[in-house]
């Protein structure tokens, strides 16, 4: 059942405490010593605030694309990481004992990268913080709010429609980015809807598929990986058939028609 947004209160108020807050989260997760925890939530904070930047487009402008821009980059910057410790995880995961590749020997063919410099990153998030905070003076109303959360439900379904008829690695990637949007938008704007778990389920579906398909293309060429690859593909196939179901009850066509009533 999808939901609707509570937009009662000081919506704008909101928007900008939620935002300002992920972005605090962000700049004390980079403070050092930053580990790959520490990394992952800052990685996550970006994404919310993305979503709050993706939410509010129309009444920021121009400033909406320099916000996005700016998280996405710092992102970008904590991802090599990140996602070489997720690798990491994923090869001591489907690469088992009695294996020809030890996962010694894959260890060595895929090292963790180096840690970014997370201060610097840091200090340039906190130039920001002064345009989240003034948020609070956006001329936003509950329909206008509720009519962006309807656009993120049509991006999300879309983007479903695009991935369900193709294994393309690239288009399902999208299809969990736009579910993370919608996610992390109802944890703001509705943070005790039931339907937020299930937002989350998926979204943890789709992350590992995108896991498992980074995994699998590491793996290929690589000497006595046949065995890895064959255990995560049936890990995988196992998990996009989770996805599809649940996307299709979340996202489905009349669950587009009651959030389009209802956003106006």
């Amino acid at each position: 059942m999808p939901v609707e947004p509570k937009t009662r209160g000081r919506i704008a108020a909101r928007l900008a405490k939620a935002a300002t807050r992920q972005l605090d989260l962000a700049v004390q997760a980079l403070s050092p010593p930053a580990d790959d925890r520490s990394i992952h939530q800052a990685r996550r904070a970006f994404k919310r605030l993305r979503a709050m930047v993706r939410l509010l487009r129309e009444p920021l402008g121009d400033e909406a694309a320099r916000l996005n821009t700016e998280f996405r980059d710092a992102g970008r910057a904590l991802a090599g990481s990140r996602d070489a410790a997720v690798l990491r995880d994923n090869l001591s995961r489907f690469i088992k004992s009695g294996d020809d590749m030890p996962v010694d020997q894959a260890l060595e063919v895929h090292p963790i990268r180096p840690t970014p410099d997370t201060q610097a990153i840091a200090r340039r998030l906190l130039e920001a913080r002064p345009q989240l905070a003034a948020w609070e003076q956006l001329p936003l109303t509950g329909r206008r709010v509720r009519q962006a959360y309807a656009r993120s439900h049509r991006s999300a379904r879309r983007a479903m429609k695009q991935a369900l008829v193709t294994e393309d690695a690239e288009r399902w990637h999208t299809w969990r980015k736009r579910v993370k949007d919608l996610l992390y938008q109802t944890q703001v704007l509705r943070p005790k809807a039931p339907a937020r778990r299930r937002y989350a389920r998926l979204a943890e579906w789709l992350g590992e598929i995108n896991d498992l398909t980074v995994l699998d293309a590491a793996l290929a060429g690589t000497p006595h990986a046949g065995p890895a690859r064959q255990r995560a593909a049936e890990r995988r196939q196992r998990v996009q058939r989770r996805a599809r179901k649940l996307g299709r009850k979340l996202l489905g066509r009349r669950a587009v028609r009651r959030v389009r009533k209802r956003g106006g």
